[in-house]
Parts: structure tokens; C-alpha cells; sequence
């Protein structure tokens, strides 16, 4: 049975994402990390918008997203 990303409700979920971001003060509590709790099952798009933001708002200069919806190097035009 195929799960449906929990954000959009469309798209296929492929990636265990944590609602709560794993952070340097967190990162070694297993009560955190590996909490079921903490996890949402999102699509790549959904998850890229999260973890990203849209390209406009987080994309450092040089990177893009690709057709994909992965982030890729793209070096600035000249």
C-alpha cells in the first residue's frame, strides 16, 4: 500500500522527515531523534519546501532546485 506525503495529501511519500528539526542540542537524545512521534512521511517537493524554503527564500547564490525537486550546484551566469 502506497502513503500518501502527509502535507500535500497528492503526491507519494518516499522520505521520513522530523517535524521538529534535529538541532546541535538535540542531535544525541534518542528520546528525540528516533522519537515516531517526531516524524511525518513527506514527498520529496513537500520535503524540500520545508527543509528549503522556495527558491526565492533560502537557496543560497549558486544552487537551484532541478526538474527533480533536488537541489543541485548551479553556477551563476556571466
Amino acid at each position: 500500500m502506497d502513503d500518501l506525503c502527509e502535507h500535500c495529501q497528492f503526491n507519494l511519500g518516499y522520505i521520513v522527515d522530523h517535524i521538529k528539526e534535529i538541532n546541535i542540542n538535540n542531535i544525541n537524545d534518542p528520546m528525540f531523534t528516533l522519537n515516531h512521534d517526531n516524524f511525518q512521511y513527506l514527498c520529496l517537493e513537500c520535503h524540500n519546501k520545508k527543509t528549503f524554503g522556495t527558491p526565492k527564500e533560502k537557496i543560497r547564490e549558486g544552487f537551484s532546485f532541478n526538474e527533480l525537486g533536488e537541489l543541485v550546484y548551479s553556477p551563476p551566469i556571466k
